[in-house]
């Protein structure tokens, strides 16, 4: 994470599928942040813990995301939040999320994210609020 990589599809899977797991009875639904990452994630996620029903893309640009992971940085002490590093992950991004958009088709909601927090979070309402209360 340091570095800006992914850690394993595997890896990742198996946590996401445990949570799942224990929370199922007790939960309305899952929103899981920053995945999947690669299609194959996508692919074997639905095969083995359950099909997707939405995902929520957040379009903002990368000198706003930049900012914002700085800033985050120096609130949170974390060490991957430097300029560098940041460049890594967006290049990672980019390079990974249009097969995603495609696989997922018209269930990619799509947030236009340069707003205010409050204004982004109305947004993510609007669609979580149409599976469960907001």
């Amino acid at each position: 994470m340091q570095r800006g990589e992914l850690v394993s599809l595997d890896e990742v899977l198996q946590l996401l599928k445990e949570a799942i797991q224990r929370h199922l009875k007790s939960s309305k639904g899952f929103l899981v942040d920053g995945y999947p990452r690669e299609v194959e994630q996508a692919v074997q996620f639905e095969k083995e813990v359950c099909k997707c029903s939405f995902l929520l893309y957040f379009d903002v640009s990368d000198e706003t995301m930049t900012k914002r992971l700085l800033q985050r940085g120096i609130s949170s002490g974390r060490v991957d939040d430097n300029e560098t590093t940041i460049k890594s992950r967006l290049q990672t991004f980019h390079s990974h999320s249009q097969p995603i958009l495609d696989y997922f088709g018209d269930k990619v909601k799509k947030i236009p994210a340069e707003c205010e927090p409050e204004e982004i979070f109305q947004e993510v309402c609007k669609y979580i609020g149409a599976h469960q209360s907001c």
